[in-house]
């Protein structure tokens, strides 16, 4: 049974980590396609962006998985990306 909700929980996870890659890049897109003011076609998709990603990172920390995957990230961005002394 142990393994079974290690696999369940590895899944949830990943799941997880996609959707915020997804909304990472949804947010990009639509900072990057920016409509003129008074355009009000975008206003829905900005605010369900803007509310999504905040609802992504509570489930995050509430899991543990949050703190633990921004540090790892940017101990790749340290190792790999920065120049080593």
């Amino acid at each position: 049974m142990p393994v079974e909700r290690d696999l369940r929980v590895a899944i949830e996870r990943d799941i997880w980590r996609g959707s915020g890659v997804v909304l990472a890049a949804e947010a990009v897109k639509l900072i990057a396609t920016m409509p003129l003011p008074g355009a009000e076609d975008k206003y829905i998709e900005y605010m369900a962006v803007g509310l999504a990603i905040p609802v992504w990172a509570m489930l995050g920390e509430s899991r543990g998985w949050f703190i633990e995957d921004i540090n790892r990230a940017a101990s790749f961005v340290k190792n790999k990306i920065l120049p080593k002394r």
